[in-house]
C-alpha cells in the first residue's frame, strides 16, 4: 500500500488505559509473590510499526506462533529481573504454572504504558500471528483519514466476518494534558 512503511498489531496499545497485568516468575531470581508485569500479545511488525527499538536479542518472526514459548522484554523487565546477567535466553514462566517456561529472544526499549507522567513498568510481549483482536498500527508517512478505507478493505477481504473498526489517530486521553499545555504556552 503506498505511503504505508509498517503494519503490525498488539492487544493494548500504550496510553489508551488498556492494560493486562500478569504475574510471572523467573528463573534464577529471587522472585517476590504476586510480582506483576504488563503483558501483551504482539504480531511481528509491531514494534517498527510504533519504532519501539531492539536493544538486545531479536524480534518476533513468522514462525513463532501463540504457545511457542519466546517472550520479548522490555528494558526495565531486563533491568530489575535480569540484573547482571544477559537477559537473552533467559527463562520466565507464569507465575502460577512454573511447568511452562517462556524463552527471553529480544529486548526492546521501554514504552510508557500508562501515562507520560509514570515511567516505563516491566513488559512482557507474546508472539500472535493469529491476532484476534485489539489494535492495528500503521506506521505511514500518509495522515489517517485517506488509510481508513483501503485498510477497511484489506482487512474484510482477509476476513469476510470482520465487522469493522474505528480508525482514528493515536492520540489519547493520557496525551490530551500534554497537548492542551502546550496549546495554551503557543497561544
Amino acid at each position: 500500500m503506498p505511503g504505508v512503511e509498517a503494519v503490525g498489531a498488539v492487544s493494548n496499545l500504550p496510553l489508551s488505559s488498556s492494560e493486562d497485568l500478569r504475574m510471572f516468575a523467573v528463573d534464577g531470581y529471587p522472585n517476590q509473590k504476586s510480582q506483576l508485569a504488563e503483558a501483551s500479545w504482539a504480531t511481528p511488525y509491531y514494534f517498527s510499526a510504533m519504532r519501539i527499538p531492539l536493544i538486545a536479542g531479536r524480534l518476533f518472526t513468522a514462525d513463532e506462533k501463540p504457545g511457542s514459548h519466546t517472550i520479548i522484554i522490555n528494558q526495565s523487565f531486563a533491568r530489575k529481573h535480569f540484573a547482571g546477567r544477559n537477559p537473552i535466553g533467559g527463562r520466565v514462566s507464569r507465575q502460577d504454572d512454573h511447568t511452562r517456561w517462556s524463552t527471553v529472544v529480544g529486548v526492546i526499549g521501554d514504552v510508557r504504558h500508562t501515562s507520560l507522567e509514570e515511567p516505563a513498568e516491566p513488559q512482557i510481549y507474546n508472539p500472535d500471528l493469529e491476532f484476534g483482536g485489539g489494535c492495528i498500527a500503521v506506521r505511514s508517512s500518509l495522515p489517517a483519514k485517506p488509510l481508513a478505507a483501503p485498510i477497511r478493505t484489506i482487512l474484510h477481504s482477509l476476513d469476510p466476518t470482520w465487522p469493522g473498526a474505528t480508525f482514528k489517530p493515536w492520540v489519547t486521553w493520557s496525551l490530551r494534558p500534554a497537548l492542551s499545555a502546550a496549546f495554551k504556552l503557543r497561544y
